[in-house]
């Protein structure tokens, strides 16, 4: 405690005061203390001058009796107590990923550009957890949480600052979708899926991402497919389960799924087609006629597991598709 000596007038000041100030301080008031001693006769017993009175070691440009941060960076800009400003992204907290049904595996991410502190980490939530004098340097993943509101707390001890934050942790639900359409002049496929916000299809071994600002309906279009395609759709958690679909190009004909249980379908073929189903020895296994009024499906349930040389013949030409049966 530094003493700040005050008067008005010298009329409001008693003679021969014997003031005792403990252990306190004085810095600014060094000359109204002297002048009570030397003027008014007072006997003032303290802890005498505060040291690094009027000084500002660490060039800031606050003096260190008001500085409540002594050992400010170089350059940083400091608020009315000598400590750091922090921007207002110098830190982010935000929802990664959301929890399960019944579950609570939803996770908080926590970053910060300042390498330089420690920080104090409080979660208060339907699941609540703190982290003392931790880095940022890496960033801090909050893990199994379950569904609801958390309130994050971020302090930094050594520069008196404290922020507080608030985000939700939603459960997600299962995602749907179907094949809503073909074009096989353009190699592009349409699909309606509904039941999250993000979604990640995987394309031949290629990953692609799509963001939605509803969970609702939504559509996605797949363009520049290959000639065979197996397509797979995930969204934002892998609990919510999966969208799959295989088929395959070729002039117009169109055959899906080509990654099946045992039913296939043919589209798009020439009236009175044959279909010819080879095993990998070149054995023909399989030879049906397809009808444009009649059955479009090929039926391999009864065939073993492993893949399936398809050829599809018509007025002297032919295309060739491969079959997987699982």
């Amino acid at each position: 405690v530094i003493e700040k000596f005050e008067y008005i007038t010298d009329q409001n000041i008693k003679d021969n005061i014997d003031f005792h100030g403990g252990n306190s301080q004085y810095c600014d008031s060094e000359v109204a203390r002297l002048k009570l001693h030397n003027d008014f006769g007072w006997i003032i017993t303290d802890g005498g001058k505060a040291p690094l009175c009027n000084e500002d070691n660490d060039l800031d440009g606050v003096l260190d009796q008001f500085d409540n941060c002594l050992e400010t960076k170089p350059n940083a800009t400091v608020n009315d107590n000598g400590c750091e400003i922090i921007a207002s992204d110098a830190i982010l907290v935000y929802g990664v990923t959301p929890t399960c049904p019944g579950e609570a595996n939803g996770s908080i991410s926590i970053s910060s550009a300042l390498t330089d502190y420690n920080f104090n980490i409080s979660v208060e939530g339907p699941i609540s957890t703190d982290y003392n004098e931790v880095s940022l340097n890496e960033n801090l993943e909050v893990a199994n949480l379950a569904t609801g509101l958390y309130t994050v707390i971020i302090s930094i001890p050594d520069i008196s600052y404290s922020q507080t934050y608030g985000i939700q942790i939603n459960e997600v639900g299962t995602i749907s979708g179907k094949r809503e359409s073909f074009n096989t002049t353009a190699k592009t496929a349409t699909y309606f899926v509904e039941g999250s916000y993000r979604y990640t299809v995987d394309v031949n071994g290629e990953l692609k991402n799509y963001n939605f600002t509803s969970s609702g309906k939504n559509e996605i279009q797949l363009s520049d497919l290959a000639e065979f395609n197996a397509i797979s759709i995930t969204g934002e958690s892998d609990c919510q389960g999966m969208v799959t679909d295989s088929f395959a190009f070729s002039d117009g004909v169109i055959m899906y799924p080509t990654i099946t249980t045992g039913k296939v379908f043919v589209e798009g073929f020439d009236e009175s087609s044959t279909v010819l189903v080879y095993d990998l020895s070149g054995r023909l296994i399989l030879c049906q006629t397809l009808s444009e009024q009649g059955s479009n499906l090929i039926d391999l349930q009864v065939l073993e597991n492993g893949m399936y040389p398809t050829v599809i013949q018509s007025k002297g030409n032919s295309k060739t598709f491969k079959i997987i049966k699982k």
